[in-house]
């Protein structure tokens, strides 16, 4: 070839390199979505410098950032994306996918057309529009409002942005104003859900036609406007507030991607909040079916040594086991106990919270800028460039647990309900799975998590885990099955633990179990009497979730009695970490954690651990053992077993905070 055509060639390759990485080479979404493995949030006006830390820090994908939806209307979501065109462009060359934030609740009158919050803003049982605090909340049930918030949306899309994180969708749940929505459109809106779900209380109540049915009016006939917990139809209105929101949000999201998919070719990338299920229960896995990937964002967090994020995460990838999970700390500034850490400590910490999603089987959006509370990049940039070199850590691994703990949708759904409507003494099954989890952390049981649709928004008829979704609940894939107080159940997720038990499966259930359907709605008669007199089932009628030792105590006992094992044990020195066990193909991966934390200093070293492993059947004798950490880099370290017949022993290399030992099969 003469150097002509030579010279042709390599420009025609040269100009299609150049093309194919000019703006936009993230092309293929959701393939990008499904290949990452760092996760970040980075809010606020960005820069070039920006987009150099996150490639330093190896991100993939930022959850929340880049243009910032809070107070702004239409125009002021495209001007402030195009305010950061250049840092978008460069995030997307080097392969970065950057959402930006819109807001669906809040709002004050200046960024409305009419600049009158009346129009748009949820109203209490009196009429009056409700001002929190600091802001107006929008109803997506007023058609303007969702419209409104469609707009935003799309003004952000025709700025070439290709993800979206939909902030307090939920509005009507999570305001510490015990209060949800009664305008004209949610009053309208329950008499028709009211004709179309003919609840029996109707019958009760004597309510035959409900042409003209106004709510607000059925609520001062009875003067408990202030109070409106109170009414029989609560559990209704709490049902449709639910179920509505549901709708609209999938509305709009679904509105947001044909824009995006007719404007761009491109696949809108859909994410919203989702909150702790201790205290804002009833938030924390119903949008998980709209959205591309579940992101968890709490706003209270709480430092490692007094709890775990943990059980939170088994819950969330139970439900969303074919999506990305993925958790950031929804807070404005540094908390004050950060604040005092050195900054090798504050990267200690990160390396906790990162160790804790990655464990899980979930992701941590490294917390690199938000608003007042920026990480430090280099200690950031460990844990990223930590994970980006061994991908095969974290890939194509599921759970190797034989405990499974249950969560409930149906549950889950009420367990606000008595919290910010005024009940109290009522059940709450969100809380006691986390008590539960946690305590099972903290002695080395290794559980996994399973999750309960309640018909609606989740189907009731299949049972899902990290390892999918199961029409029937084998013992072969579930050996134990733990029940926390899950007093909210429909009959076909009844029916399938009461087959699971009739198989052989080993269920041990813990107080109030489906004493109500997925309505809320009582049940009469016994359940479970047939089924909990069989030699492998095991029910707490009494559960002391006041007294956790003694709770504790009582689900190991059970454990044992149904022949339970365990799979991992620590003897020296005392226990002082978590142990998550996980398995891929012809490998075995045991996070661990250390909980030595210690206030204003950061985590103490851990030397000399020891640990024993029973490896599972069919797993072949004397395989290959390494160790990796990002407290000392991304390389591995060759430890030596011993081994006596199916167990392994294994003294551990010393490290900080989180500790990966790779069990590989012998080539």
């Amino acid at each position: 070839m003469s150097w002509k055509g030579s010279t042709l060639i390599s420009f025609i390759l040269f100009f299609f390199v150049v093309y194919t990485t000019s703006y936009g080479e993230v092309s293929d979404t959701k393939q990008h979505l499904k290949n990452s493995l760092v996760f970040a949030i980075s809010q606020g006006t960005a820069t070039l410098k920006d987009v150099e830390e996150l490639e330093r820090m190896g991100v993939d994908f930022v959850v929340r950032g880049i243009s910032c939806g809070w107070y702004a209307n239409p125009k002021d979501m495209f001007e402030r994306s195009k305010a950061v065109e250049k840092a978008l462009e460069e995030a997307y060359k080097r392969n970065i996918l950057w959402s930006a934030m819109i807001t669906s609740s809040a709002i004050i009158p200046d960024i409305l057309p009419e600049r009158d919050v009346s129009l748009y803003a949820d109203r209490d049982a009196f009429g009056n529009v409700i001002k929190p605090a600091s802001w107006w909340q929008g109803c997506l049930n007023n058609p303007r409002f969702a419209n409104f918030v469609k707009d935003i949306a799309r003004a952000a899309i025709d700025a070439k942005i290709w993800g979206i994180h939909y902030d307090e969708s939920y509005g009507h749940w999570f305001w510490s104003y015990p209060m949800p929505c009664f305008c004209d459109y949610c009053i309208k809106g329950f008499a028709e859900w009211l004709q179309k779900e003919k609840p029996p209380i109707l019958d009760k109540l004597g309510i035959r036609n409900l042409k003209g049915f106004n709510y607000r009016e059925f609520l001062a006939e009875r003067k408990i406007q202030d109070r409106p917990w109170e009414s029989p139809l609560a559990e209704e209105y709490w049902r449709f507030l639910l179920y509505s929101t549901l709708e609209k949000e999938r509305e709009i999201v679904e509105d947001s991607k044909r824009y995006c998919r007719t404007k761009w070719g491109k696949e809108l990338i859909a994410n919203a909040n989702q909150y702790d299920m201790v205290n804002l229960s009833a938030v924390v896995l119903g949008e998980s079916s709209i959205y591309d990937f579940i992101n968890i964002g709490w706003g209270l967090p709480f430092l490692p040594h007094q709890s775990s994020y943990i059980p939170s995460y088994l819950a969330s990838k139970a439900c969303g086991y074919d999506k990305p999970v993925v958790m950031f700390l929804d807070i404005q500034e540094e908390p004050p106990a950060f604040s005092a850490l050195p900054l090798e400590s504050k990267g200690q910490l990160f390396r906790w919270l990162a160790g804790e999603a990655y464990a899980s089987g979930c992701f941590y959006a490294l917390h690199h800028r938000f608003s007042l509370w920026a990480g430090p990049v280099e200690e950031l940039s460990k844990i990223g460039q930590f994970i980006k070199a061994n991908p095969h850590l974290f890939r194509d691994t599921r759970p190797l647990a034989d405990v499974y703990l249950l969560y409930s949708f149906a549950s889950n759904i009420y367990d606000m309900f008595p919290k910010y409507w005024g009940r109290k003494g009522a059940p709450d099954h969100s809380k006691y799975y986390n008590i539960l989890g946690n305590m099972l952390l903290d002695c080395g049981v290794q559980f996994a998590g399973l999750f309960f649709g309640e018909g609606r928004t989740f189907p009731d008829d299949v049972a899902t885990c990290e390892k999918g979704a199961f029409r029937k609940l084998s013992p072969k894939d579930f050996p134990f099955i733990i029940v926390p107080s899950a007093y909210a159940l429909s009959e076909r997720n009844i029916k399938m633990l009461i087959d699971y038990a009739q198989a052989g499966g080993k269920l041990i259930l813990l107080g109030d179990c489906g004493s109500r359907d997925e309505a809320y709605r009582e049940r009469k008669g016994e359940i479970w009497d047939k089924i909990s007199k069989r030699k492998n089932v095991i029910w707490l009628k009494a559960c002391p979730w006041e007294k956790p030792a003694l709770l504790l105590e009582m689900v190991l006992d059970s454990l044992k009695k149904l022949g339970w094992s365990p799979q991992i044990i620590e003897w020296s020195p005392q226990p002082i970490t978590h142990k998550i066990l996980r398995v891929g193909k012809g490998k075995i991966i045991i996070h661990i954690l250390n909980k030595q934390f210690e206030e204003g200093k950061g985590f103490k070293t851990v030397q000399n651990l020891k640990i024993s492993l029973k490896l599972p059947s069919g797993f072949k004798s004397s395989p290959e053992v390494f160790c990796y950490s990002p407290d000392w880099g991304t390389s591995p370290k060759s430890i030596q077993a011993i081994f006596k017949g199916d167990e392994m022993f294994l003294t551990l290399p010393s490290f900080d905070v989180w500790l990966l030992i790779e069990v590989e099969e012998a080539k």
